[in-house]
């Protein structure tokens, strides 16, 4: 039903809502069906950003962690890091959760510019993101520390 999905999956519900907005395009004059259905879009779309924030800052900061040190910093990046992990899970519908599977590295990237453009890390920092979906979103996951 379609108010399930509403409350389940907010963005597959979106999408889906109009994707059969644009298919009636044309069949009742009263209503402006490809306006209603990018405003519907846009929902989708401003939840997925939503969710790409608290990634961006959970990736910089398991990497400061990991490579930039020095050790007094790191509980204030692992409660920064628990924080960005509470406002994901309030986005997360399964149709995103699958998607930032899927573009992590996508943020990995943006992340590493933000790690670079601020700090001088102890060594280069990967190129490939280093931490599975699984790791970003566990509450209780960090990495090591490599700074000497």
């Amino acid at each position: 039903m379609a108010s399930d999905l509403y409350e389940d999956d907010i963005v597959l519900w979106a999408e889906q809502q109009a994707e059969r907005l644009r298919a009636r395009a044309g069949r009742d004059n009263d209503l402006d069906y490809e306006n209603l259905a990018e405003e519907i879009d846009t929902v989708g779309r401003t939840e997925a950003r939503g969710a790409a924030s608290p990634i961006e800052v959970i990736l910089a900061h398991l990497l400061k962690i990991e490579f930039v040190g020095p050790s007094e910093t790191v509980n204030h990046w692992k409660v920064e890091i628990r924080a960005a992990r509470r406002g994901l899970a309030k986005y997360l519908s399964p149709t995103l959760n699958k998607r930032f599977a899927e573009s992590l590295q996508d943020i990995y990237a943006d992340a590493v510019g933000e790690v670079t453009d601020r700090y001088e890390p102890s060594e280069p920092l990967p190129e490939i993101c280093p931490y599975s979906w699984a790791e970003v979103k566990d509450p209780d996951w960090f990495p090591g520390s490599r700074f000497h």
